[in-house]
């Protein structure tokens, strides 16, 4: 199933000072660079189990005591042989495991690489793959729910119901067209355009159901516009509850445009 050699790593939490950090790593090594780092003290790997175990640096100096959780191949977010790593939250220790891990020929992994590799050895589909940066990038919570849906697999399933509506059609077409030798032409006919109405209707709701979704992640973006010095800046101002943009007398003093996210009723708004 793995279309990928190396072996990869990523910080998985925020960066910065907090209480855990979190490294994943994933790869076919992944498993044996984890049993250098604890001097095997893993004795058994099973699929979702967690140890708690200090790990150490290429040169052998303690780095902290984490908890290690395992993924068996192919049953984890890659289809990869995959290890969390939970460290203390100190942006110092986790630049010792990244050096150790570089050290252990691991290579840094690009941005999305992670679900790129989920997508390529088929753990999730396109649809799912958009939907997981959606998810990440939503700025209210019904933009959580709706892109969580494509998470897991509601709208994949949508269109590959669609999907077979026109596969059915063009079969019995074709079949029409090349081999029947009955009278039936017109039964295949209609049940073919009662097919394609229902796609059409179908996809014009996908369509609408997007358009709503696309303004609960991003945002609906309202523009402020007016002749110079009528209180743009003012209403700006006054919507968000804050002097984000500079207010005077004199006409044009704001050259450029002003952007600030807002909400109301808990929708997000870009003001400009």
């Amino acid at each position: 199933m793995t279309t990928h050699q190396d072996t990869i790593f990523a910080l998985s939490s925020t960066p910065g000072r907090s209480a855990l950090s979190i490294i994943r790593i994933t790869g076919k090594d992944a498993f044996f660079i984890i049993e250098k780092m604890t001097r095997n003290k893993i004795r058994k790997i099973k699929h979702q189990a967690s140890f708690p175990s200090p790990i150490y640096s290429f040169n052998n100096n303690l780095i902290d005591k984490t908890v290690l959780t395992f993924y068996c191949s192919p049953n984890s977010y890659t289809g990869e042989d995959l290890v969390e790593i939970s460290t203390h939250g100190n942006p110092i220790i986790v630049d010792n495991v990244f050096d150790t891990l570089k050290n252990y020929g691991l290579r840094l992994a690009n941005p999305g690489e992670f679900t790129s590799r989920a997508y390529h050895n088929k753990k999730i589909d396109l649809v799912q793959a958009e939907s997981t940066l959606s998810v990440i990038n939503a700025r209210s919570v019904a933009g959580v729910k709706t892109s969580l849906m494509g998470v897991l697999g509601k709208l994949s399933n949508k269109l590959e119901e669609i999907k077979k509506l026109l596969v059915v059609s063009l079969s019995e077409l074709e079949y029409e067209l090349d081999i029947s030798e009955t009278d039936n032409n017109d039964y295949v006919v209609n049940k073919a355009e009662k097919n394609i109405k229902k796609t059409i209707s179908r996809m014009e709701k996908l369509i609408e159901t997007h358009n709503k979704s696309s303004v609960l992640n991003d945002g609906a973006r309202v523009v402020i516009t007016g002749a110079p010095n009528v209180g743009k800046s003012t209403l700006l101002n006054s919507l968000i509850g804050e002097e984000r943009a500079i207010v005077t007398d004199i006409p044009g003093t704001t050259r450029d445009t002003v952007g600030v996210l807002t909400y109301f009723s808990n929708y997000p708004i870009i003001l400009l």
